[in-house]
């Protein structure tokens, strides 16, 4: 039954046009936009500029495909500008992307999606950053935008970066847009994190000598919670013998539990004296089967609503991670209102 709705559902969406291709229609509402835009700022030693560093994430589910023969074809626009105080244009960059898929699911897939990045190199001040998303099949467009301060990297003190949130890290470096000290480094556009059993929150920054005498640098590192606690603390002694010293950091997830948090790094220096800090938020995302395993206590808490005191009680009676996840997952079966659903 379930086939054969979905089928006549797709026969709706279907219309077929004069030159033998199919497009994808009614199918989206744009107002509600997983195009997803995030930024950092670095200091180009070369450039003697600062980077301005503009990360942005498009998924399938924003976009019109349109059919051809058995492929699917999507066609966009990323295009971000930056304008100074009185919004005057400075510089801008376009980017022009198909996407082109074989399976129809994958059109709409909120899962489905493509990192890029876009760099300026820009003097100290304050500016707005313009970025837009065009579908070039339905012909909308998205905007996200949002006002900078771009930094000067050459006091006196060693100073740090701005910090990418890292999605994922390697050592291959096979795209030069996200390289970085050796490493291809792609952005968390989303800041979210958690999504998964095993993840751990990942990231990148970088610390500059600038006109600092010092030799070594303390890095204090804290992960605060919604109310500013620290839950978590790491203390490090780098060696500044170069121009740019690189971190690339990782912090398990295993028990943190679920939402905001704030990534706080500060610099020390001699006698203990803070002489530069960074603050960014994320936040921390976890599924039903990753918040038994690693928020147990609030996954259970949850069940009030729908299960008698005898059944919490034996469910949040185990200790043993294996079986909670069965025991969780058979306590959804057993309340499941329509059996031998998939």
């Amino acid at each position: 039954m379930r086939k054969i709705t979905y089928l006549f559902c797709l026969l709706i969406l279907l219309t077929t046009l004069s030159n033998g291709q199919s497009i994808l229609s009614e199918k989206r509402n744009i107002a509600v936009s997983e195009f997803r835009v995030d930024y950092s700022e670095f200091y180009d030693v070369s450039e003697e500029k600062s980077r301005l560093e503009i990360y942005y994430q498009i998924f399938n589910s924003d976009l019109l495909f349109i059919r051809n023969g058995d492929k699917f074809e999507a066609s966009y626009t990323i295009s971000v500008s930056v304008v100074d105080k009185k919004n005057i244009p400075i510089v801008s960059k376009n980017r022009d992307k198909e996407i082109v898929v074989n399976q129809y699911s994958r059109t709409a897939s909120r899962t489905d999606f493509r990192t890029g990045q876009i760099n300026f190199h820009l003097s100290p001040g304050n500016y707005g950053v313009e970025c837009y998303l065009l579908d070039n099949n339905s012909k909308k467009s998205i905007k996200k935008s949002f006002d900078i301060t771009i930094h000067k990297f050459d006091r006196r003190n060693p100073q740090v970066s701005g910090v990418e949130l890292v999605f994922a890290a390697d050592s291959a470096l096979y795209d030069s847009a996200f390289i970085k000290s050796g490493m291809t480094i792609i952005p968390n556009v989303g800041r979210i994190y958690g999504e998964d059993t095993a993840s751990v929150f990942s990231y990148y920054f970088e610390i500059y000598k600038g006109k600092s005498d010092a030799e070594k640098v303390f890095i204090e590192t804290r992960l605060l919670d919604g109310k500013l606690k620290t839950i978590y603390f790491d203390s490090v002694t780098a060696d500044i013998d170069a121009p740019v010293i690189a971190q690339f950091r990782q912090v398990a997830l295993k028990e943190f539990k679920g939402g905001e948090y704030t990534l706080d790094i500060t610099l020390k220096g001699r006698r203990g004296k803070a002489v530069d800090n960074f603050q960014k938020k994320f936040n921390i995302y976890w599924s039903a089967e990753a918040m038994v395993l690693n928020d147990y206590k609030t996954a259970v808490r949850q069940l009030k609503y729908i299960a008698i005191p005898a059944e919490i009680n034996a469910i949040d009676s185990i200790s043993n991670s294996e079986q909670r996840l069965n025991a969780w997952n058979q306590f959804w079966v057993s309340h499941d209102p329509t059996p031998g659903t998939i």
